[in-house]
């Protein structure tokens, strides 16, 4: 395992009402978790006790997100593995050995090796969504490819100024490092408040299968008290995550710089 990982557990991420309490009571815990936290480690231990991140070790801190998403059975089920070998990154294969640059351990012709390293989208470069007849398809919400890609094209189908259109569909990167779930969520932030200045996109939203949660967040005269309340911390928690998102973002720069150079130190 080159790398440990923090986990969405999936029970959060169901768009629909019977799921409310799990959903948008995760998103209230994570506005409250970047409100109060004091550092990025603070933040994670936050996100974590209240059940917004998971992760298959205990003992490791993970240092990456990639935005995979896993039910509490599946994690069960993983933590039965527990020959884990931590040596980094695997640099050569041969019948009797496997090579982490110059360490290594042994195996046999008659193991079954499979690569699982690789991600999925190995995005690292942002460009403009939109530039004169080309059309780069990217995220412009955290880790929801299909929705990003049916906003882009109802933008284009119904925006005709490009800087109007660039300003809707501002990228949010794909993640790679733990950092990067706090980054993508400032993006995301960024958008859902110009895209709130459109009313007809808005209805656009709220009408598209594709975007359960719009609608979800919307209370109505038969919205019971239990999600009522979760709103309530919902709304409360916004503005001071927000004020709070400065301080926890020097950090992440301060983190982010650190990272790139130890990588051009080895």
């Amino acid at each position: 395992m080159p790398r440990d990982a923090w986990l969405i557990d999936r029970q959060n991420t169901q768009p629909s009402r019977d799921f409310f309490v799990n959903t948008i009571g995760a998103q209230a815990t994570q506005a409250e978790a970047i409100a109060e936290a004091e550092n990025i480690e603070d933040l994670f231990n936050h996100l974590e006790k209240g059940g917004v991140l998971m992760r298959i070790d205990p003992n490791v801190r993970p240092q990456m997100f990639h935005g995979a998403t896993i039910s509490s059975e599946e994690l069960k089920q993983l933590r039965r593995v527990e020959n884990i070998v931590r040596k980094g990154r695997v640099t050569r294969l041969d019948t009797d050995n496997i090579y982490f640059g110059e360490d290594s351990i042994a195996t046999t012709p008659n193991t079954m090796h499979i690569d699982c390293s690789a991600r999925a989208v190995p995005v690292t470069e942002t460009y403009d969504v939109f530039k004169g007849d080309t059309v780069v398809v990217q995220t412009v919400r955290t880790y929801q490819p299909v929705f990003s890609a049916a906003f882009i094209a109802h933008i284009e189908a119904n925006y005709d100024d490009e800087t109007v259109k660039n300003e809707l569909c501002q990228v949010v990167p794909i993640p790679n490092h733990d950092t990067d779930f706090l980054v993508g969520l400032v993006k995301q932030m960024k958008n859902q408040m110009r895209w709130s200045k459109e009313p007809a996109l808005r209805e656009w939203m709220i009408n598209n299968r594709l975007d359960g949660f719009t609608k979800l967040v919307r209370a109505s005269e038969d919205t019971p008290p239990e999600e009522l309340a979760i709103l309530k911390r919902l709304k409360e928690a916004g503005p001071k995550a927000a004020a709070n998102m400065p301080k926890l973002m020097g950090e992440v720069i301060q983190i982010t710089a650190a990272r790139q150079a130890n990588t051009a130190n080895t």
